[in-house]
């Protein structure tokens, strides 16, 4: 009786380690998705700010110059 008990106790163990190890690689992969997202939004921003700066260095070279879809 006992060892039927440990054997179902070692099973149930097995089972939750198991389960711990794929909630830790499940967490690890959405912060690593998270971070790579948080970069390519800051190079997204980047780029934004280089293209409102090389606009703006239009305006100030030529006033009538119609920028089009960036004008705003």
């Amino acid at each position: 009786m006992i060892k039927n008990g440990l054997t179902v106790f070692s099973h149930l163990l097995t089972t939750m380690i198991a389960g711990f190890v794929q909630t830790n690689d499940h967490i690890t992969f959405k912060v690593n998705s998270l971070q790579n997202g948080q970069d390519s939004l800051d190079l997204l921003r980047d780029i934004n700010r280089g293209l409102n700066d090389s606009l703006g260095l239009i305006r100030t070279i030529s006033s009538n110059t119609d920028p089009g879809l960036y004008k705003d």
